[in-house]
C-alpha cells in the first residue's frame, strides 16, 4: 500500500456548526468558541517547523464543526502563510451549505481540496448550480453510511458522478445502532452492484476515483499479507495530526478534547507520540477485511462501535473474495 506523501495537520477553527447530524463525533463539542488570531498564527508557526522536521510535504486542513460559519479566520491563515512564505497545501471539511461563488473563487484561487460532507443521493431541491463552470478536480464527495442511506449507495455514486464529481469517498458511521437490523447478504449486494458500476465507468474515466471500492477490488485480487498487530493505514500518530483550537495536538479530528490521547501543545512545541498501535484477536482479523482498516477511533470506543467497524469489515472481505473468483 502507498504511503502518504505529506503530512496533514487538520485545525480546528471553531467548535460550532449550522447542522446537527445523528452521527456527528463532535457533537459534545458544544461551546459554540472560535480560534482567536494569535493563536490560529502561533499554530501555523509551529506547524511549518514541526513539518520540517518530520520530512515531506505540509497540508493544513481546515476543520471545525463548520469552518465556513468563520470564513473570515480561513482567509486570514491564508493571508499569513503567504506573507510568511509558508510552502502549504491547503483542503477544507465542510458541509457545503454556506459556499458562495465568492468563496468558491477564493478556495479555488488558493488551491484548495475542497471536501463536501453529503450523506444521501441528490435531490430536487439541490441547487448545484453553484460548482457550474469549476473544475471539479479538487472538490470531493464524503458520504458516510448508515442505516438509512445504505439502501441508496447506487444512486449516491451516480448521482454525484453524473453532476461532475470524480472523487468519492466513502466511510461508515459506526455509531449507528440500526445498521445491525441490515443483513450482511443485503450489503454485499449492494456493494457488489456498486463495483460492477464503478468498474463500468472507470474503465473509460480514469479519472473517477472511489478509493473504498478500489480496495475492495486490490483485496480480492491480491490480498493484503496478513499481521495481527498493527497501526491504522491511515498514518494517524505519525503523517496525521489534528490541533484544536487552542492548539493542543491529537493524533485525529475524532479524538479532539480527549486527554488520554492528547500528544502535547503547539504553544509548548512538546509532542509525545501515544501508542496507536491495534491488537484484536487472530480468528477475528482472518474472516475480515485488512486488519488496518479498523477505525482507530472505533477500536478505542468499543463496545458496540468497535463491533459495528468489525461487522463492516467482515461483509467487504466477503465482497473482496468475490471479486477475486469473478
Amino acid at each position: 500500500m502507498e504511503r502518504r506523501d505529506k503530512i496533514l495537520w487538520a485545525l480546528f477553527v471553531n467548535h460550532r456548526c449550522n447542522l446537527r447530524c445523528d452521527y456527528c463525533y463532535l457533537d459534545y463539542l458544544n461551546e459554540n468558541r472560535v480560534i482567536d488570531s494569535s493563536s490560529l498564527y502561533g499554530i501555523l508557526d509551529f506547524i511549518y517547523e514541526k513539518s520540517h522536521k518530520i520530512g515531506g510535504r505540509t497540508e493544513v486542513g481546515f476543520f471545525g464543526k463548520e469552518p465556513l460559519l468563520n470564513f473570515e479566520i480561513i482567509e486570514s491563515a491564508v493571508s499569513y502563510v503567504r506573507e510568511i512564505g509558508y510552502d502549504f497545501l491547503f483542503s477544507i471539511n465542510t458541509n457545503g451549505l454556506l459556499l458562495n461563488r465568492d468563496r468558491l473563487d477564493f478556495l479555488l484561487d488558493n488551491r484548495f481540496r475542497i471536501v463536501l460532507s453529503i450523506d444521501r443521493f441528490i435531490s430536487k431541491k439541490d441547487n448545484l448550480s453553484i460548482f457550474g463552470g469549476y473544475p471539479k478536480d479538487e472538490i470531493r464527495i464524503r458520504s458516510t453510511l448508515n442505516s438509512k442511506n445504505i439502501r441508496h449507495l447506487g444512486r449516491i455514486l451516480s448521482d454525484f458522478y453524473g453532476a461532475g464529481f470524480k472523487g468519492i469517498s466513502l466511510g461508515f458511521d459506526y455509531t449507528d445502532r440500526d445498521m445491525g437490523k441490515i443483513g450482511e447478504d443485503e450489503i454485499v449486494d449492494i456493494f457488489v452492484k456498486c463495483i460492477l458500476w464503478y468498474s463500468k465507468k472507470k474503465s473509460n474515466d480514469e479519472l473517477l476515483s472511489i478509493p473504498m471500492l478500489d480496495r475492495i477490488i486490490a483485496e480480492g485480487i491480491s490480498p493484503t499479507r496478513r499481521r495481527y498487530d498493527k497501526t491504522p493505514f491511515c498514518e494517524i500518530c505519525n503523517r496525521i495530526f489534528s490541533i484544536d483550537i487552542n492548539g493542543d495536538i491529537y493524533p485525529c479530528w475524532r479524538f479532539i478534547g480527549n486527554e488520554k490521547l492528547r500528544m502535547g501543545s503547539a504553544f509548548s512545541g512538546s509532542l509525545r507520540k501515544p501508542d496507536c498501535t491495534i491488537s484484536v484477536e487472530k480468528e477475528i482479523i482472518d474472516s475480515i477485511m485488512p486488519f488496518d482498516y479498523i477505525c482507530f477511533w472505533a477500536y478505542k470506543k468499543g463496545g458496540y462501535i468497535l463491533n459495528n467497524n468489525l461487522r463492516v469489515l467482515k461483509i467487504l472481505r466477503r465482497v473482496s473474495d468475490l471479486i477475486d473468483t469473478e
